[in-house]
């Protein structure tokens, strides 16, 4: 019996072992592969940091939106001059370009195969010193890409004093005037200043109801563990069972949002209603026109999985039944709410399995389930990201219930196989997950259950089966159709012009994803700054406002609030990281499948949106909500590292400081379910100007911004909206001064730069002055955009013929009809040419060509 005993720990402690050895072998694999695809791969857009010269590229303005610049190759110049007094034997240049390059030596072309550039991050050797001369010498590189900015990153080897890549190059893009290059930063900064946006500033000016939402908690707490003589009074019993009872806590947590929900849905308005949701829309209404589901390059998301879709069809169809709507947008909000309040539903099961003895962890597993801003604002919004995640959650808990079970049995195996095949129906996130669920039931089956080979296969079998029979159709149709299984945005980006785009940064560097803290005191668009800043303010407020890329026009949550929040989430992000350390010791040393499953899902999911981020190099490419999937783990894990912190405070000694650290954990659900409740008096309407003015509602737009712009005169967009509105009043003086202002706030809005040029060419009274000022804002907001937006172009053109600069006027009219026709724009090309043939008779002549509506 005792041998028996020592051979079970010898063998527990093998098994041990053995997992720790596989979880880094596996942890060591997923980075090593990351590093090497980073360092290597010619499709990732990654810049390794060198020591020998820096990557420089053309200084294009900041934008948050998308470019579509893939229309026309970014073709940029790079130069510089250098001075020699004796010609060197032997010269060297070694030269990366991304993505391809040309090269210049005293314009004598040095030719290569381009074919042999297709890894342009492998460094290429070029021995120049038959081309070099006493005296001035020019080295120019040419640059093209279409998904992305042109860097250069270039030194020499064997002159006197080697020229390298910086800040002394002069640059042009497409031909444009040369200015210097810049350093190329994929970490730029773009905060929304104002006070309600400041965490510091926000949580002073609330400090008060914050204090209050403290004590009601401190109290709340301590009568609800209040006894007198082992005697509790009957509030106190009240608030005892609430606070023990995970039942009550979840439905109190599901009522709490239902209110919510219907608090906030008349007040959200339907156009700030979540990430791409023209493209959800556009994916309904396909369905129901055509009765079919559309192919990956047939819309925005057509790339996506039809089930939320074909939901969301049905509730259309019958909601046309009781009402007249064609089409109500409304109602597709339904089923993302249904699936956030699932996942509260699924943390209290979840919670109720892995910790059967320990109501304390399983009411802060509902609570924070209910809690997380994310799980909350992506149910508020027309997205398949609820529904997705939804369905990954019930698979982690069906996997849990199986790990935990004493026998496989093959109904369960065919129940998970549905559920899969569902989620592989609304997003191929499922995969991510699904190494760590198939490599645990196997190995329960054949480790601990010691399964036969036959069981072990028919139950995969019969599970894999299933989850072909549901979607095994929608990956064989995209295998015929692009020859691919899995078809993803950017896939569809290659393959259609139509939806072919690009954002800032373009491209990552290491520092991006080395970075943190921005996001605690400037949280909006903290994406710019850093990977785990975009992850942590995502995670804890709508901080890319919904998708929209102006303060003006986002989404109605209460900001002041949010802002508080990301404050207050410091400790729970703690909690997340103790009770990981927790898990970590469980799972490893205890070999508990559970927690091994809970971690693995969480791993292989951040490793996917790194892989992701560094494919995408977009500033948007790092959400939070990507891992919604996971929020069950996330929360076990929460709730781990809560009871534990709590675990050490139970002491007669530590009650004040137990008093205390609930009281922080309620300031947090109050200060967090506050943001996400949208007030009258936070309701932040959003005309689009132009949209008012078709409908000749124009006095509606110029009253909400100018209410707006008193209110928040530090915002630049309020001011640039104001100054839009002002001009179709054609109160240009007003525009103007407002024009200005933004542009105090923002130098670099090339958009104001390029209205502002507009409004001094269009006045009445506008001075041959006010013209020449009107040239200098366009030029500018020309070089701030690499001269490839062929709207801005066309005003540069109208400035350079209101200020009688004939040539200028045409030499950029060519730009325009190079850009118009690049983009696909007929309309604009053939304008454009009348235009300019029309424009260039009368200078034959001697006298300028007069005016007529074919002015580009």
């Amino acid at each position: 019996m005792y041998s028996d005993g020592i051979s079970e720990l010898n063998n527990y402690k093998v098994r041990s072992r053995v997992i720790l050895v596989l979880v880094l072998m596996a942890a060591a694999a997923a980075f090593s592969y990351l590093f090497i695809s980073a360092r290597n791969n010619p499709d990732i857009p990654f810049l390794s940091s060198d020591t020998d010269a820096k990557w420089i590229q053309y200084p294009l303005a900041v934008s948050l939106k998308a470019r579509g610049a893939n229309y026309v190759n970014l073709t940029t110049e790079f130069t510089r001059d250098f001075e020699l007094t004796a010609v060197p034997s032997k010269v060297s240049l070694c030269i990366k370009g991304f993505k391809r390059y040309r090269l210049w030596i005293n314009e004598h072309r040095l030719f290569e195969d381009l074919s042999k550039q297709r890894n342009w991050k492998k460094v290429r050797i070029w021995e120049v010193s038959g081309f070099l001369r006493e005296g001035t010498n020019t080295v120019r590189v040419e640059i093209d890409n279409g998904y992305g900015p042109p860097v250069l990153w270039l030194y020499s080897r064997g002159l006197e004093e080697n020229i390298r890549t910086d800040t002394s190059w002069n640059v042009s893009m497409l031909g444009s005037e040369p200015v210097k290059a810049s350093l190329a930063d994929d970490s730029f900064v773009y905060s929304v200043n104002l006070p309600d946006m400041r965490p510091i500033d926000a949580l002073c000016g609330k400090m008060p109801i914050i204090v209050l939402f403290f004590l009601i908690s401190c109290a709340f707490f301590w009568l609800g563990n209040y006894e007198q003589n082992g005697v509790k009074p009957n509030l106190c019993k009240v608030l005892y069972t609430l606070m023990s009872s995970p039942k009550y806590i979840m439905m109190i947590c599901i009522a709490l949002w239902i209110i919510a929900i219907l608090n906030n849905a008349p007040k959200m308005p339907i156009d700030v209603a979540g990430f791409d949701y023209k493209g959800h829309i556009h994916y309904v209404k396909y369905l129901l026109s055509n009765k079919s589901v559309p192919l990956a390059n047939e819309g925005w998301v057509a790339y996506h999985p039809p089930l939320f879709y074909f939901i969301s069809a049905v509730m259309i169809s019958l909601g046309r039944l009781f009402s007249d709507q064609e089409f109500n947008a409304g109602l597709l909000r339904i089923v993302p709410f249904l699936c956030g309040i699932g996942q509260i539903y699924l943390a209290y099961l979840a919670s109720r399995i892995i910790f059967p003895d320990n109501k304390t962890r399983q009411n802060i597993s509902i609570v924070i389930a209910a809690l997380i801003p994310m799980n909350f604002y992506i149910a508020s919004y027309l997205s398949n990201e609820s529904l997705s995640a939804l369905l990954m959650s019930l698979v982690i808990l069906i996997t849990v219930i199986m790990l935990n079970s004493r026998q496989s049995l093959l109904k369960t195996y065919c129940l998970l196989g549905m559920v899969i095949g569902l989620a592989f129906l609304t997003k191929f996130t499922i995969l991510t997950i699904l190494p760590a669920v198939f490599f645990l039931l196997f190995y329960k089956m054949l480790v601990e259950e010691k399964c036969s080979i036959v069981k072990i296969g028919t139950n995969f079998s019969f599970m894999l089966l299933l989850i072909f029979v549901i979607a095994g159709w929608f990956y064989i149709r995209n295998w015929q159709t692009f020859g691919k299984i899995f078809v993803t945005n950017w896939d569809c980006m290659l393959m259609s012009e139509k939806l072919g785009w690009w954002q800032d940064p373009g491209f990552h560097t290491y520092k991006y994803f080395f970075r943190f803290g921005r996001v605690f005191a400037a949280p909006y668009f903290a994406g710019t700054y850093s990977f785990f800043d975009s992850l942590y303010s995502t995670f804890w407020g709508d901080s890319f406002f919904g998708g929209r890329t102006l303060y003006t026009h986002r989404p109605p949550w209460n900001y002041e609030y949010t802002s508080i929040v990301y404050i207050l989430s410091i400790p729970a992000f703690l909690m997340i990281v103790i009770g990981t350390v927790c898990a970590v010791r469980k799972a490893i040393f205890k070999v508990n499948k559970t927690w091994l499953l809970m971690l693995g899902s969480i791993f292989v999911l951040l490793c996917s949106i790194i892989y992701m981020n560094l494919q995408l190099a977009h500033y948007s490419a790092a959400k939070a909500f990507y891992a919604l999937g996971v929020i069950l783990p996330i929360c076990l894990l929460f709730s781990l590292g809560f009871d534990c912190v709590n675990g050490r405070l139970k002491s007669k000694k530590l009650f004040l400081l137990q008093v205390i650290f609930y009281g922080w954990f309620g300031s947090l659900i109050l200060t967090v379910f506050l943001s996400l409740f949208i007030c009258r008096e936070g309701v932040y309407e959003t005309p689009d100007v132009f949209e008012f003015a078709q409908q000749g509602r124009v006095p509606e737009a110029v009253a909400y911004y100018e209410h707006l712009a008193g209110k928040t005169p530090d915002c630049w967009e309020a001011h640039h909206e104001l100054a839009k509105a002002y001009t179709f009043q054609r109160r240009y003086d007003e525009a103007i001064e407002h024009y200005e202002k933004a542009l105090e706030i923002k130098p670099d809005a090339y958009d104001v730069l390029n209205n502002i040029a507009r409004a001094l060419i269009d006045k009445p009274n506008s001075t041959l002055a006010d013209k020449k000022e009107a040239v200098k804002y366009a030029q500018q907001s020309c070089r701030l955009t690499g001269y490839m937006d062929f709207q801005l172009v066309m005003t540069l053109v109208s400035a350079y013929e209101e200020s009688e600069q004939s040539l200028k006027a045409m030499e950029a009219a060519e730009r325009v009809i190079e850009l118009a026709a690049s983009a696909g724009k007929t309309n604009v090309v053939e304008k454009t040419q009348k235009w300019l043939k029309q424009y260039k008779m009368p200078l034959q002549f001697g006298s300028p060509a007069t005016k007529d509506d074919t002015k580009p």
